[in-house]
């Protein structure tokens, strides 16, 4: 699948199939995030593969949000992929502090492309206690949670969301300023 095609097929899936993912799948995902950029090519991020059933579950528990219950994407898939940064290995980038939290992101997004160009399903986890997190994953005091990934063989194939157009989202040359268009 081309990266453009990864990218409009893409959705969030919430419901996956109870089926494990193929290893040559995985190790694509794990190859993804081991390639991805980031700033000054320090790499400051740790990835932890969750698979056992049980410890998916009392993620998800960890995960759950009072007045949300758990994230139903974390009920049934077979792999999470917990995304940590390391803040004293990060590069600085610009103006942002956090450089490890968009190295995370960038490097979550590249195993995000190339789940959907393998057939596979994901959802980004942004909710969560993180020290709950960090606790029962025995991620150390110096290492940040930064989102989780929930992959597995889709079980559902929502409709695409709507998108704003492109004059409310793109201006030209300054903030505020016309889109003129290609």
């Amino acid at each position: 699948m081309e990266v453009m095609e990864a990218i409009r097929a893409r959705r969030s899936i919430r419901r996956y199939r109870p089926e494990p993912i193929p290893p040559e799948k995985e190790a694509a995902l794990l190859e993804a995030l081991r390639l991805s950029p980031s700033a000054g090519n320090r790499q400051p991020w740790r990835f932890i593969l969750v698979r056992g059933p049980e410890q998916i579950r009392r993620l998800a528990q960890e995960c759950s949000l009072e007045r949300l219950g758990p994230p139903r994407a974390l009920t049934t898939a077979p792999l999470v992929i917990v995304g940590c940064g390391v803040p004293g290995e990060s590069a600085p980038v610009g103006s942002l502090v956090d450089g490890d939290l968009v190295d995370v992101v960038i490097a979550l997004q590249s195993a995000v492309l190339a789940a959907a160009g393998l057939g596979l399903g994901t959802c980004w986890i942004g909710a969560f206690y993180e020290e709950r997190v960090k606790a029962l994953l025995s991620v150390p005091e110096e290492a940040r949670v930064i989102a989780l990934l929930a992959v597995g063989v889709p079980d559902e194939s929502p409709p695409p969301k709507a998108r704003k157009e492109p004059a409310e989202i793109f201006y030209t040359d300054v903030y505020g300023a016309a889109y003129s268009g290609l």
